[in-house]
């Protein structure tokens, strides 16, 4: 990494890295030496940012495989949302295509009922959802009673009738 120039950091005798912990660092300055790495469950939450900050993109592209390799009904829009921060445009994509496909588990998750309802109306209304028929979709989540608490004032058979014109 060449710093010349007019960064300041270039003549500095000290630079602060923000928002990387002094662990995953390490991890990133061994990898720098050594071209390996180890991706986990318990690291790839920062390990990710910190290589696209450090614009390490192997190790970023690692952490996108794995997270993707980790896809499951009960992760799937909690990855989705974490691709999405981090702008893994990629990883975004295959963990709406799991959601998706697999839409009748993921709807029986805790991560789907923490969605807003654009949200859930953005997920229900692709063309590629996976269900055996819309009354699931219907059935899956108690609208009229979140509708409400967030604020959007129609009840389940309005949302509905917006949603689903042709049952």
């Amino acid at each position: 990494m060449n710093c010349g120039g007019d960064m300041s950091e270039s003549k500095a005798k000290k630079i602060e890295i923000k928002d990387v912990d002094g662990q995953t660092l390490s991890k990133l300055i061994d990898y720098i030496y050594t071209a390996e790495i180890e991706v986990t469950e318990e690291n790839v939450q920062v390990l990710l940012p910190a290589a696209s900050l450090l614009q390490l993109m192997d190790v970023r592209q690692n952490c996108c495989d794995f997270l993707q390799s980790q896809l499951h009904p009960t992760n799937c829009l909690g990855i989705r949302a974490f691709a999405d921060v981090h702008t893994c445009t990629d990883l975004l994509q295959q963990a709406n295509a799991y959601a998706e496909q697999h839409f009748p588990e993921v709807m029986l998750g805790e991560e789907f009922l923490s969605l807003s309802l654009d949200q859930v109306c953005s997920l229900i209304s692709s063309d590629k959802l996976t269900v055996s028929s819309e009354e699931k979709v219907c059935s899956a989540w108690p609208l009229g009673e979140r509708g409400a608490s967030q604020g959007g004032g129609h009840g389940r058979d309005l949302w509905f009738s917006e949603t689903f014109p042709l049952l």
